[in-house]
């Protein structure tokens, strides 16, 4: 069962909470057990940090041909790696309604390619960028930590240096 550590949520409560944990306990209860409504609550507010774990990885490269026939062009991109989001079982009076589940890792990879070349004195660029190359979405759980991306976009540019 997850633990909730309620001071890391509400910093203005540490001075009571101690006095509010004596006085569950002298009623029979376990102060640290919280409701699975309480933790989904606590989750929306706070984002769950003394449970959540995250994870990311990134990782960007360029390749510039100085020479040859491909002279002038660039190629390049980037991946980025997120975990996805875990959230715990629900049980209402022994029943499960929902099993353990962990949201898809999103993988992003947005390539690019660039040209650079004099045309009349003037310098000129041409790039063509793919975001979300794999089209990837992902639906992270909770409102508050939605990972929706944009779909696979393509996007051409051009810059002329003078």
């Amino acid at each position: 069962m997850n633990k909730t550590r309620f001071e890391s949520f509400f910093p203005l409560t540490r001075t009571v909470l101690p006095r509010a944990r004596d006085a569950a306990r002298a009623r029979g209860l376990d102060p640290d057990t919280a409701t699975q409504v309480t933790r989904d609550f606590l989750f929306e507010q706070d984002g769950a940090t003394g449970d959540l774990r995250r994870e990311t990885a990134n990782l960007a490269t360029r390749y510039a041909f100085e020479g040859g026939r491909l002279k002038g062009f660039v190629i390049g991109g980037s991946v980025r790696y997120t975990l996805g989001i875990a959230r715990p079982a629900l049980s209402v009076a022994g029943n499960e309604l929902r099993p353990n589940q962990r949201a898809p890792d999103p993988i992003l990879v947005n390539p690019f390619l660039i040209y650079r070349r004099k045309i009349a004195s003037l310098a000129w660029t041409f790039q063509l960028n793919c975001n979300n190359l794999l089209d990837h979405r992902s639906n992270q759980f909770a409102y508050t930590l939605q990972r929706y991306v944009e779909r696979r976009q393509w996007i051409f540019s051009t810059g002329v240096d003078f």
